[in-house]
């Protein structure tokens, strides 16, 4: 199940958005959990990664000095959302059905750096909206690559303004912000940065920055942490 509704209204800040994320987790907690990786009724043997540990880990790999020509399968599993070592980290987007593109990423390099160099954009960039979507349209030019697996990126890279979007989540994401075209269209770089500036006037993303701690776990990621509430198994 998709959890929108507690979106609606819009919680008021910081503090309320993460009560729906709780209340969220204990609805999806025994497919897809928000905050405790676990062995769930649809992992099988395998322990599904939270969404916010799946963003924890992936927050080492976009520090400057981490060259991605280096990556091991564990880290490269992270970043596309694969299963590895019994673990499955497709919360934010599965890629494992872009298969040319997981593949690229695995046996190329130059692929990898590219990408990477193009996600150092998003990282330093202050408009990420308009930065994010012409990023988009540089990696989803690659061969086998989509929008799909370019939006996980940048969500990864920048969890406190960016969004994944997927055929998963594109569906209520299309409905909270009341986008009447193909939902998937979202992702397309003309539509992104719209899709984002919908998302930093929510009064949960403009909240200012707290000082408790497990509210400061959930602002970072806050603009990421969305799909948790959109995300339907397609």
């Amino acid at each position: 199940m998709n959890c929108c509704n507690l979106l609606r209204p819009a919680p008021k800040d910081i503090f309320e958005y993460h009560q729906r994320l709780i209340e969220a987790d204990a609805l999806r907690k025994r497919e897809f959990p928000v905050f405790k990786s676990a062995k769930t009724d649809v992992s099988g043997n395998n322990i599904i990664i939270s969404w916010l540990e799946t963003i924890e880990a992936a927050a080492g790999l976009f520090e400057d000095e981490r060259d991605w020509a280096d990556l091991n399968g564990e880290e490269i599993s992270i970043l596309l959302g694969l299963k590895h070592a019994g673990k499955e980290w497709g919360l934010l987007g599965n890629m494992a059905v872009a298969g040319k593109a997981v593949q690229a990423f695995r046996q190329l390099p130059d692929v990898r750096k590219f990408i990477r160099d193009q996600l150092g954009f998003v990282l330093r960039a202050k408009n990420v909206g308009n930065v994010a979507a012409n990023v988009i349209g540089s990696i989803s030019a690659l061969p086998g690559f989509s929008t799909g697996v370019a939006t996980r990126l940048i969500a990864l890279a920048r969890p406190e303004f960016g969004v994944s979007v997927n055929n998963g989540s594109a569906p209520a994401l299309a409905g909270l912000m009341g986008w009447r075209q193909n939902p998937i269209a979202l992702a397309n770089p003309k539509n992104y940065s719209m899709l984002l500036d919908w998302v930093f006037e929510q009064p949960w993303h403009k909240s200012p920055e707290p000082e408790e701690e497990d509210a400061h776990r959930v602002w970072d990621m806050r603009a990421a942490l969305i799909d948790v509430f959109v995300y339907e198994p397609p």
